[in-house]
């Protein structure tokens, strides 16, 4: 995230932090995206282990202007198990919560991009990795 500047990136690892701490189950990602962009002002957090980490986005004003990106994008660099489809469950909870957002915005297209970000820098070379010990199609 060459964007985000040095000064801003110990906030944001706030909470990735409670992210972590949370041990997210499946739909976690989710949850945490609907709540950040405060869906319909709705508190999507069915599970109590999310709501720190909501909390602290909130409290660390994160924005849909590249904060989304770089705390998705740490937490499944640093956090998800390599793997083919876990990485693309990851990203499944991304596109899931753009889904559920009925209009387009800033917020959904933030997701996009992080969901897109994640792709190019983590997933793909998980493939070319593959394709070398494996080889193509």
């Amino acid at each position: 995230m060459p964007y985000i500047k040095q000064e801003r990136r110990p906030d944001l690892d706030k909470v990735v932090d409670e992210l972590v701490n949370a041990v997210l189950k499946k739909g976690d990602i989710e949850l945490f995206l609907l709540n950040i962009a405060n869906f319909s002002n709705v508190n999507y957090w069915f599970e109590r282990r999310i709501k720190r980490a909501v909390e602290e986005s909130y409290k660390v004003d994160v924005k849909p202007n590249g904060d989304i990106n770089y705390i998705l994008f740490k937490y499944c660099k640093y956090n998800v198990k390599p793997s083919y489809n876990n990485y693309k469950s990851f990203m499944g909870e991304i596109y899931a919560a753009m889904a559920s957002m009925k209009q387009q915005g800033e917020f959904k297209n933030e997701f996009r991009e992080s969901a897109e970000w994640i792709r190019i820098k983590i997933l793909t070379p998980y493939e070319e990795k593959a394709i070398e010990k494996n080889g193509d199609v």
